[in-house]
């Protein structure tokens, strides 16, 4: 296909999804992501997509405290293509639910919750 070709076809495909067509980043999120605060403090996510990168998704995972006395809690949750992140730690003393952005080219995680704020770095 000549480069003009290329040009009026990729006009043609714009035009036809519309204004709001607009895709994501292409993202595999399984990684042991650690809290920039506390190296030790780390959160290992478990994606749904077989390690083919995808825009959006679910996944599952594990929180993992510091310390000497070191405990795991589960979590879930997903990701959509705008970069919006949510996921829920299953702890003993309640549910703590962290939404956020990924930034910083996928390789940040920006978040709040009820326990406070929490930036995720991947390593």
């Amino acid at each position: 296909m000549g480069k003009r070709a290329l040009v009026l076809a990729v006009a043609i495909w714009t035009s036809a999804c519309g204004a709001e067509a607009v895709l994501g980043p292409l993202i595999v999120l399984s990684n042991t992501w650690r809290d920039s605060t506390n190296a030790a403090h780390t959160f290992s996510f478990i994606d749904d997509t077989n390690q083919t990168p995808s825009r959006s998704g679910t996944f599952t995972g594990n929180e993992t405290t510091p310390g000497p006395n070191s405990v795991q809690y589960p979590f879930t949750g997903f990701w959509r293509e705008d970069g919006r992140i949510e996921f829920t730690v299953d702890r003993p003393t309640g549910d703590v639910t962290y939404t956020g952005r990924l930034t910083n080219n996928l390789n940040r995680m920006d978040l709040t919750s009820s326990a406070g704020s929490l930036t995720l770095l991947r390593p």
